[in-house]
């Protein structure tokens, strides 16, 4: 860090980012679950969970590995800055297929979160599993780092 403002350093209660070793933890309690999808698009993305609970399956470009967020009836943008297009990992296309299949493309991609609150549903969903690998992980590091500083 080249700058320190005073009183701009973390506390307990701020959210920190997560590391490498939090995402790969991550990655593997997410894999094969039915939110593996939400999971792996915003992972994949860094798009907003609003945005992704109001995705169309016309929104999603399968052929040119995009997707395209836009306003739509569902859910309006933060702001006009948050149109765009965005490309698809490998496993994003691969994990999205089976939510087209069947769909018009102005029907939702993600209907279960397609409604009003949706957005918030989708994020305390997807939060119930990221809390309890962060927690268990973050504890068990603060014991292990308490052990050792009694050690010493």
């Amino acid at each position: 860090m080249l700058f320190r403002s005073k009183g701009a350093e973390a506390t307990k209660h701020d959210r920190l980012p997560l590391t490498a070793e939090d995402v790969w933890s991550l990655n593997s309690t997410f894999k094969g679950t039915p939110t593996e999808v939400y999971y792996t698009l915003l992972r994949d993305t860094g798009m907003r969970v609003g945005e992704l609970a109001g995705l169309l399956v016309g929104d999603v470009s399968l052929q040119d590995r995009t997707l395209h967020i836009h306003p739509n009836d569902i859910r309006r943008l933060k702001t006009k800055g948050s149109e765009r297009i965005l490309p698809l990992s490998d496993t994003s296309v691969t994990l999205i297929q089976e939510h087209r299949q069947r769909k018009d493309d102005s029907e939702p991609l993600f209907a279960a979160y397609a409604r009003p609150n949706g957005n918030t549903a989708l994020s305390a969903t997807l939060m119930k599993t990221v809390r309890k690998v962060i927690t268990e992980k973050r504890k068990r590091s603060e014991e292990h780092t308490s052990e050792l500083q009694s050690q010493a």
